[in-house]
């Protein structure tokens, strides 16, 4: 069974969860601790109480299903930014490579033509 929420305007479905799952869902869940706690007085409450008004059970729910959304949302995103990072440094080595083929041609090519020059040089230098 499950319980249709209104999580920011969009339509989830979450699993129908007792107390005791509901209660579990928040020790797992990534909110800060004075969050949960408030969290947990409400839950705990209920399960004294024996029961939890189904507006509330929703509401709790839709709070879970929300975090679970953000935290999605987040390992997308920090996925994304390691990609890039990845990316961009490869980029980075290969234009260090480049660099260094480059300098070394260059450098090749000095030498080279100082080389030329000197033999030029010495080719034509007046005997004595």
């Amino acid at each position: 069974m499950y319980t249709e929420v209104d999580v920011a305007g969009s339509k989830n479905f979450l699993p129908d969860m007792n107390l005791q799952e509901i209660r579990q869902a928040l020790v797992d869940s990534n909110f800060p601790d004075d969050v949960k706690n408030a969290l947990f007085r409400i839950v705990d409450a209920a399960i004294v109480k024996g029961s939890m008004a189904d507006d509330d059970k929703k509401e709790i729910l839709a709070i879970l299903d929300a975090s679970m959304v953000a935290e999605k949302a987040e390992l997308t995103a920090m996925k994304d930014v390691a990609a890039a990072l990845r990316d961009f440094a490869a980029d980075v080595d290969d234009a260090e490579k480049r660099l260094q083929q480059d300098s070394a041609k260059a450098i090749k090519e000095l030498e080279d033509q100082i080389q030329e020059l000197a033999q030029n040089l010495a080719s034509s230098s007046p005997e004595a």
